[in-house]
């Protein structure tokens, strides 16, 4: 599969994982402050990793540094530094998106054309065991684009796909131990994964070590 997966990759879409520069003002950017794919910490009680898409947060002003190549990128390299870590690999992933705020922007920021192809290679071919999929707060724009797209991702993956409509729900799906202090209850003292940018700036500060390694 992973063989399979890297020669799509290299054919369709070379901008997503060929010679990226992790250093580019542009990748830096999605990376610290737009943090639309974010890995959490903490797994959840069956050892699965939790990632973050905020599919409605990110600028898509005129005066943004990255274009749709940086952003396919930029999730290319976060989801496959994951794929690197042997109890994901076992365990599997639970991708939570949150689609607060998205608007047709967002949405027709990557060509349709790329997101069909992404939605192909992601539902057939990404060497990933993706065990659920929750969709916090979907609206019309999410409706229209999986009406686009949707059909192409596998019924596998379908079936473990969930709508939440509030936080609470997702509580029942995601601990709140694993779970960004933004998206918390205000009186609520528990462990958490902390706060949004403190993930980033720690996962920047990882970088730099392992390449000093």
């Amino acid at each position: 599969m992973f063989d399979n997966f890297h020669t799509k990759i290299c054919d369709q879409l070379p901008f997503w994982m060929c010679n990226i520069d992790v250093h580019k003002p542009a990748l830096r950017d999605l990376i610290t402050n737009q943090r639309i794919y974010v890995h959490l910490p903490h797994r959840d009680d069956e050892g699965r990793r939790i990632f973050l898409c905020q599919l409605g947060r990110f600028d898509v002003g005129k005066d943004i540094l990255y274009n749709f190549h940086d952003y396919i990128a930029y999730s290319g390299v976060t989801m496959m530094v994951s794929n690197r870590e042997e109890e994901t690999q076992v365990n599997g992933y639970v991708i939570f998106l949150d689609l607060t705020d998205q608007t047709m922007k967002h949405m027709t920021f990557m060509p349709i054309e790329f997101r069909r192809k992404l939605f192909g290679l992601f539902s057939n071919q990404l060497p990933a065991r993706i065990k659920s999929m929750i969709m916090y707060n979907a609206g019309p724009v999410w409706e229209t684009m999986w009406n686009l797209a949707g059909h192409f991702v596998s019924a596998k993956i379908k079936e473990r796909m969930s709508y939440c409509k509030t936080m609470e729900e997702v509580y029942k799906l995601i601990p709140m131990r694993c779970l960004p202090r933004e998206y918390l209850p205000d009186d609520y003292n528990g462990p958490c994964a902390g706060n949004l940018a403190d993930i980033a700036s720690k996962k920047i500060q990882e970088k730099k070590q392992n390449s000093k390694e």
